[in-house]
């Protein structure tokens, strides 16, 4: 059982899908679930700065998710999954934003690109707040998942 657990892989919790700059793909979606994301970025990795792209859903707890993950967020950029019937559209997330300014980037691919050419190599890209941004990532990036293990 320990065997299982120590190889059990939570497929968009935590992942790595890029070194250099780190791109971390986790699908939290509700406060509590960016909360365990913030502490556990803070205990894992070591960054100069955080780049948040994040897209939510529309029945999530948005202003729970950016309470978490506004304070350790350096910059932001905000998307939406191609899911039309589901995703939150990014300019009401903004509108909701009183401590950063934020980009709006109308795909989840975009918002990447755009992360990408703002960060360093020291930097940290963090991706979340849908499993349907995640998703959108994971294919963008060619379902490159690194475990934290394999640097």
């Amino acid at each position: 059982i320990r065997e299982g657990v120590a190889s059990a892989r939570w497929a968009g919790r935590l992942d790595i899908a890029a070194k250099s700059p780190r791109i971390v793909l986790d699908g939290a979606q509700n406060k509590a679930s960016a909360a365990a994301l913030v502490r556990s970025i803070k205990e894992i990795f070591k960054f100069r700065k955080l780049i948040l792209v994040l897209g939510v859903s529309k029945d999530k707890d948005i202003s729970g998710i950016l309470e978490e993950l506004l304070p350790i967020s350096d910059s932001i950029i905000l998307t939406k999954a191609n899911v039309p019937a589901r995703a939150r559209e990014p300019m009401s997330i903004k509108e909701l934003i009183k401590t950063h300014d934020a980009d709006i980037v109308a795909t989840v691919g975009e918002a990447i690109k755009r992360a990408r050419a703002r960060a360093d190599e020291e930097d940290l890209i963090l991706v979340t707040g849908s499993l349907f941004v995640v998703g959108e990532a994971m294919e963008m990036l060619g379902h490159s998942v690194i475990r934290e293990g394999d640097k």
